[in-house]
């Protein structure tokens, strides 16, 4: 890949100042932490030690009910239930040049033209790669099978196969809302479930979000619950979750009489953290976003309608292990003809 100057960047026609692209930059850097409470849970022991793998270790809430005075200890002890997510690295990087006798003949940098091009594209890299984090197709039964069974390929909305499709749906019933109700769910047939959403009563409304909250918080027996980015503090509160939506779900949930007629008279004003703050939106706590890059899956529901994903998230939804965090190298090229500069990370 090459960066030249064309006739129309020579100095006659070109001011001093120079546009990119918009694009929306590390949009999820809000949600990243190394806090164990943040949704994208970032690890770095790897860029100061050997390895290519980083394991995370999740702990599933204890539920079991307490002993009384007439109760033996012994032999009623039970195992916390531990659950493994490991997170492999790999290298990405993008490299440029730019032939030094061009940036004679313009005042615009064209170092930095590339090095902003590599921060942009670096940037949209990691947006890209988080909201695929969320929409592949991975396996989650984290209590009774190891992590070998639990991967389901790992690959998109669109490339999955109905087998895989289906697969996953066995094992995310007390996760997957299709539309609005529950019984839209065929329990193993993941096009089937599509195909019972309709352009009327599964559009996104606050019921929807209510329920996604509810599922949240009472998974099936014996599956972990998605722990809260914000748990609840008084008995006034509710626990805080994160709502991540296409630009037409957002939009026919702004057009619900409910949500206007609440955000008209009662609009929730959110709590100190930040992440709620910058929402769109709040319903039940639950903090919506407008993500326009989220998937959009044509002419899979009834009567061949466009059905949007939606992600309702909580506390290390995602891990992320960085290796070497984004670093800019530059490199003289053809006996300094050329310059050349990429990007690299682990």
């Amino acid at each position: 890949m090459g960066t030249e100057p064309t006739a129309d960047m020579t100095v006659e026609q070109w001011d001093s100042k120079y546009f990119e692209d918009f694009v929306n930059a590390d949009w999820f850097k809000k949600f990243t932490s190394t806090e164990q409470n943040a949704m994208i849970h970032v690890k770095e022991e790897l860029v100061d030690k050997p390895g290519n793998k980083i394991h995370l270790t999740l702990v599933n809430e204890l539920i079991e009910n307490p002993l009384g005075q007439n109760d033996l200890y012994e032999g009623s002890e039970k195992s916390v239930v531990m659950r493994d997510f490991s997170i492999e690295i790999n290298e990405y990087g993008m490299p440029l040049k730019f032939k030094e006798f061009e940036q004679k003949k313009t005042p615009i940098s064209l170092r930095q033209v590339n090095k902003g091009a590599l921060q942009t594209w670096n940037k949209k890299l990691h947006r890209d790669k988080i909201i695929a984090a969320m929409t592949d197709f991975y396996g989650t039964d984290n209590v009774t099978k190891p992590l070998t069974a639990r991967l389901i390929n790992g690959v998109t909305v669109a490339a999955a196969s109905e087998t895989i499709k289906d697969e996953w749906l066995g094992l995310n019933l007390d996760r997957v809302l299709f539309g609005a109700l529950l019984g839209n769910t065929s329990t193993t047939d993941h096009s089937a479930s599509l195909a019972n959403i309709d352009a009327t009563a599964d559009k996104l409304t606050p019921e929807a979000i209510d329920l996604m909250k509810y599922m949240a918080k009472h998974p099936t027996t014996g599956k972990p619950k998605v722990r809260p980015m914000e748990p609840r503090s008084s008995i006034d509160t509710s626990d805080g979750y994160v709502l991540f939506a296409p630009s037409l779900c957002l939009r026919d949930l702004r057009n619900n009489a409910q949500f206007q007629q609440a955000n008209r008279e009662a609009r929730e004003r959110g709590t100190d953290n930040p992440i709620f703050k910058a929402a769109n939106y709040i319903w039940g706590n639950v903090a919506i976003y407008d993500i326009e890059e989220m998937p959009i899956l044509t002419g899979v529901g009834a009567s061949s309608i466009d059905v949007g994903v939606c992600k309702l998230m909580g506390a290390q939804a995602i891990g992320v292990a960085w290796g070497k965090r984004p670093k800019t190298v530059t490199k003289a090229l053809d006996y300094d003809r050329f310059e050349g500069m990429a990007i690299m990370q682990w």
